[in-house]
């Protein structure tokens, strides 16, 4: 089989250029964006300025109103939906759509006589394009389908600017079967051909999707992992994701009122079906639990739902072993705002929600975020306190929800990564010392037993559960102490550090345990002789609730630190979660242009983009 040909369409370019140097300091700027210079003793070349080499050509710097540029990048511009699509994702072949783009300000194309214009572009060899990284199935699997048969009221992507760099596929644009077997040709553990930021929806719309999911399952032992609306998971399809196990699916059922779930999913666009979705979503549970296929259901916080409808569908979910049950607290942005009003509190008052259903079901509730429901309910933010356990798992029967984990083999446990590590590397049994109701308990944890359904083992696609054990995601100590780190070998005296706003009073208390003097009124921290201004984000461009710090673009840090900067401020320090793997924001920056907009250094850290 001959590759498939991927082709990128260029829109058309207005821009006109007075002078060569304006093109040239655009080209240099888009390069650097995704390429560092060395020199010849392999240090790191900063370049700021460039000049022809024409006698009498003055000095041009890359520079100059380089903070208005990547402010002017959050309005709205005109980009094919392709250009969008590569621009964060696969930086290299937007530079050479920008570049050829570009030359359109210059110069006219001719083929023989005749005047012609570049629409769009074809990769030669696949081979050239390849990311050697360690990738998962879902790299392959994700580009299967761009179409949804929902039309979800509180659905993110329908909200996006015109300018954000995730591209929407035109109805039925699908995917096609050459594609998808050209990218599973590429694909091994530590190398994948490049992915594109295409908006993904409903994965089992595609008409390829059985032929594709069995020849990547040939390749890989991986854990495939769908979001679905369930509204097309018929028997056959469920009997055909049984032959292709590990498995994980998480449906969106959001509410089991079907009067309530039609108005929320179906809204707008069903008719005459609208029933029909809805009742294939309600029977596919028993059917997934008929295949023991295990399935995590998904509830969204929502103004029109009550109580009632919430603990009527973890009811209606519980006969059918989930194996877990994880409440979206979603976030709007300002364009997709609820037509009913709803204010920060409401989150807040849906945790109530899960505190009162926990006493009902033994199915582990996840709120998403999970911080929400930390800052409301935990004694101790920091604490490694168990959410719940899923069903027949080792640990089923064992723990409880709300035990808090202290110590394991004796070992104190402060933090979830240093629990999943403890669980996941030492060997044999495990005594675990916890408190529960007040009292310290020891129990012993069996080492792992065969599985049994709906526990099928540690990971259900993104989530770790070791031993069927649920604890909430949070921000980690190390994560901390590689702020110190970076401030002491730095040399630096006062910082900033920006971080989620729903995290903030986790920070705080990771300071104070580390000995530092903490103005939660000011978000001042005095530790070691240091000043750290802990500046919670906020997001400008997407606007709405919008509390998640990933959400975040360069744009937003800007803003922030001009608002909060004081004299003294002699770094900017922050995580680099929110940066894809090429370093760029959801409007294709990079990262390094930060640092070129302010006058103090900026220095990042790594932290993981947190589950739930």
């Amino acid at each position: 089989m001959k590759d498939y040909k991927f082709k990128f369409n260029i829109s058309k370019n207005n821009n006109q250029y007075t002078h060569f140097n304006e093109f040239l300091k655009e080209h240099i700027l888009d390069l650097l964006s995704f390429c560092d210079l060395y020199d010849e003793n392999n240090n790191k070349v900063d370049v700021s300025s460039f000049k022809l080499k024409h006698p009498g050509e003055k000095r041009v710097e890359l520079y100059d109103n380089y903070k208005e540029m990547v402010l002017k990048n959050t309005e709205d511009i005109t980009l094919s939906e392709d250009e969008k699509a590569v621009d964060a994702s696969e930086p290299r072949i937007a530079y050479i759509m920008k570049t050829l783009k570009k030359m359109n300000g210059l110069v006219d194309y001719y083929s023989d006589d005749t005047l012609c214009n570049i629409n769009y572009i074809e990769l030669k060899d696949c081979s050239n394009w390849l990311l050697h990284e360690k990738a998962h199935a879902s790299a392959v699997y994700q580009c299967l389908a761009y179409t949804c048969n929902a039309n979800c009221k509180f659905c993110y992507l329908q909200a996006n600017p015109q300018n954000i760099r995730i591209g929407k596929k035109e109805k039925d644009a699908d995917c096609s079967i050459e594609e998808i077997k050209t990218r599973i040709k590429y694909f091994n553990s530590d190398s994948n051909l490049f992915s594109t930021s295409y908006e993904i929806k409903e994965f089992f719309n595609s008409p390829h999707f059985e032929e594709a999911m069995k020849l990547l399952r040939e390749k890989c032992n991986d854990d495939f992992m769908f979001v679905t609306n369930g509204s097309l998971l018929t028997e056959d399809r469920i009997k055909f994701l049984s032959t292709v196990k590990p498995v994980t699916l998480i449906i969106s059922v959001v509410v089991i009122s079907e009067k309530k779930r039609s108005e929320l999913l179906f809204n707008e666009i069903v008719t005459d079906d609208r029933e029909k979705m809805n009742q294939i979503m309600m029977r596919s549970f028993p059917l997934l639990n008929k295949y023991k296929i295990p399935f995590i259901g998904s509830i969204t916080a929502w103004p029109t739902i009550e109580y009632s409808d919430f603990i009527e569908t973890i009811h209606y979910l519980e006969q059918f072993n989930p194996v877990a049950i994880r409440i979206n607290m979603l976030g709007y942005t300002e364009k997709n705002k609820p037509t009913v009003p709803v204010d920060d509190s409401f989150w807040y008052d849906f945790c109530e929600y899960i505190q009162k259903a926990s006493k009902e079901t033994d199915v582990p509730l996840l709120p998403i975020p999970s911080q929400y429901y930390i800052n409301e309910f935990q004694k101790n933010v920091l604490d490694i306190e168990v959410m719940g356990v899923i069903k027949n798992s080792p640990a089923y029967g064992l723990l409880r929800r709300g035990d808090v984990i202290r110590k394991i083999n004796g070992m104190s446990i402060t933090s979830r990564e240093q629990f999943l590590n403890a669980l996941n590397l030492l060997k044999g049994d495990k005594v675990l010392t916890l408190e529960r109701d007040g009292e310290v308990k020891e129990l012993i944890l069996k080492d792992q037993q065969e599985e049994i359904y709906p526990y099928t083992g540690v990971y259900y696609g993104k989530y770790q559960f070791p031993y069927g054990i649920v604890v909430p995601e949070s921000i980690q100590l190390k994560q901390i102490q590689k702020v110190l780190s970076i401030m002491e070998t730095k040399d630096k005296k006062d910082a900033i550090l920006i971080t989620g706003p729903l995290v903030q009073k986790t920070i705080f208390q990771y300071f104070e345990n580390l000995g530092g003097s903490v103005d939660r009124e000011a978000n001042n921290v005095n530790i070691n002789g240091r000043m750290i201004k802990v500046v919670p984000t906020k997001n400008y461009f997407l606007g709405g609730n919008m509390k998640i710090m990933d959400m975040c673009v360069i744009s937003d840090f800007i803003k922030l630190v001009d608002l909060n900067k004081r004299e003294t401020t002699d770094v900017v320090i922050l995580p680099n979660s929110m940066f894809n793997f090429w370093g760029n924001d959801l409007l294709g920056i990079n990262k390094d242009s930060f640092e070129k907009c302010l006058d103090v250094p900026v220095e990042y850290f790594d932290a993981i983009t947190v589950p739930y």
